[in-house]
C-alpha cells in the first residue's frame, strides 16, 4: 500500500527527523490501567510482534481498523488501540507522526496519529500539532455496531484537546494551565468576541443547572476510576446520574 504522503519532517525538511518527545509514563503510554492490561493480554497485540517496521504497522491499520473505540465485547482491547500501542513501542519520529496525520489512504491512520500525540507527547506541544487540522472536514468512523458514529477529523481533534475521556477510557490529564490556554485558543479561533459573553445565559436557574451537571460529571468520573481500578468495570451504574439529580435540586 502506498503511504500516500511525502515523509518529510515536521516543518518540511528532508534531513534526519528526531523522535517525538515522550511525556509521562514511558512504559504504558499513559493508557488507563485497565486498557493497558487488556492491550498486553490481547492475542491480536501479541500477533503484532512480528511487525517490525513503521510501514508494516501502517498497513495493518489500513486493513484492520474500522472504528476508534478502545474496547470491544466488554474490556477486550480493540485493534485500533493495540496498533496505537504498537506505534508507541516503535518510538515514532516527528516525520513518521506527520506522515500519519497527512495520510491519504485512510482516516483511521490519521486518527491514530492524533491519538498517539494525545497519549504520548508533551501536552505543551499538542496545540502546535493539532491546530492545522481543526477545520479538517474528512470524516472518520469512530464507533461501530447498531448505533455507528462518524465525526470529522477537525471535530475529533477538538474532542481530544478538550475532553478527559474517549468513549470508555480516561485520557491522560492535561495540566490545568495548558488546558486553559488550549481552550482560550479554541475560543479565539471560533471568532466569537469576548463581549459576546454577556449575551450568554446567566440566570440563577442556568447556574444551578450548570452546577448540577458539573457535580454529576465529577462523581461519574470518580465512580468510573474507582470501579475500573477495583472491579475492572468500565461504566458507573446507569442510575447514578438520576440519583444525583435528586440531591442537586
Amino acid at each position: 500500500m502506498d503511504n500516500g504522503v511525502d515523509l518529510g519532517s515536521k516543518g518540511g525538511g528532508t534531513g534526519p527527523s528526531k523522535r517525538v518527545e515522550l511525556w509521562g509514563n514511558k512504559e504504558t503510554m499513559n493508557l488507563h490501567n485497565i486498557l493497558y492490561i487488556n492491550v498486553l493480554a490481547s492475542p491480536y497485540f501479541k500477533g503484532l510482534y512480528e511487525k517490525h517496521t513503521f510501514h508494516e504497522v501502517v498497513d495493518e491499520i489500513y486493513y484492520n481498523v474500522s472504528t476508534l473505540e478502545p474496547f470491544f465485547k466488554g474490556t477486550n482491547a480493540s485493534s485500533a488501540f493495540c496498533l496505537l500501542f504498537k506505534l508507541f513501542k516503535l518510538k515514532l519520529t516527528e516525520r513518521q507522526v506527520q506522515s500519519l496525520l497527512d495520510h491519504t489512504d485512510s482516516p483511521h491512520i490519521r486518527a491514530l496519529g492524533f491519538l498517539y500525540l494525545r497519549y504520548a507527547t508533551n501536552p505543551a506541544s499538542l496545540w502546535e500539532w493539532f491546530e492545522p487540522y481543526l477545520d479538517d472536514e474528512e470524516e472518520v468512523p469512530v464507533k461501530g455496531g447498531p448505533l455507528p458514529k462518524t465525526m470529522t477529523i477537525g471535530a475529533f481533534c477538538k474532542v481530544l484537546l478538550r475532553d478527559q475521556k474517549w468513549f470508555d477510557t480516561i485520557l491522560p490529564r492535561i495540566p490545568v494551565p495548558i488546558a486553559r490556554d488550549i481552550e482560550q485558543k479554541l475560543r479565539d479561533r471560533s471568532g466569537i468576541p469576548v463581549a459576546a459573553a454577556s449575551s450568554l445565559p446567566s440566570t440563577r436557574a442556568y447556574d444551578r443547572s450548570s452546577t448540577r451537571l458539573s457535580i454529576i460529571g465529577r462523581v461519574n468520573a470518580f465512580f468510573h476510576v474507582a470501579l475500573a481500578d477495583t472491579f475492572g468495570c468500565i461504566k458507573p451504574p446507569r442510575a447514578l446520574p438520576a440519583l444525583l439529580l435528586l440531591f442537586c435540586q
